[in-house]
């Protein structure tokens, strides 16, 4: 049997105020808000750039297997299967090839300009 695993979440955005927060269990919801997503990418952020100038990789993994599927929208798995070769991200791509999709579809997605940089620095680093 397995235990439900605890988030919390680092704080509030900016401007808002801050207020107490109860931990979210995993096992309950199925969709983040907007606002969860913006704190997930932002301690991530903050993790990688920490953990890039002391020459730790953890903090880079995160932050990059974090910016993937928020901003393609891909699921778990398909952003699991993921290989290098599945990344268009050459001069004038900008596409990731989904092999076995939700109902064994295969595909493309089309990236943002930031994630493309993000992923060949990425992978440069790697």
């Amino acid at each position: 049997m397995q235990t439900a695993q605890i988030i919390q979440f680092p704080g509030v955005l900016a401007g808002k105020r801050r207020e107490k927060r109860k931990p979210i269990s995993t096992d309950t919801i199925k969709y983040f808000s907007e606002t969860e997503i913006k704190l997930i990418r932002k301690a991530a952020r903050e993790h990688h750039e920490a953990d890039l100038s002391r020459g730790r990789v953890t903090g880079v993994r995160n932050w990059a297997i974090v910016d993937l599927p928020t901003c393609t929208g891909l699921r778990v798995s398909e952003a699991a299967n993921l290989q290098c070769g599945n990344l268009k991200i050459g001069y004038g791509q900008s596409e990731i090839y989904i092999q076995n999709g939700k109902g064994n579809i295969s595909g493309t997605v089309v990236i943002p300009p930031g994630l493309k940089t993000h992923l060949r620095s990425f992978l440069n680093w790697k």
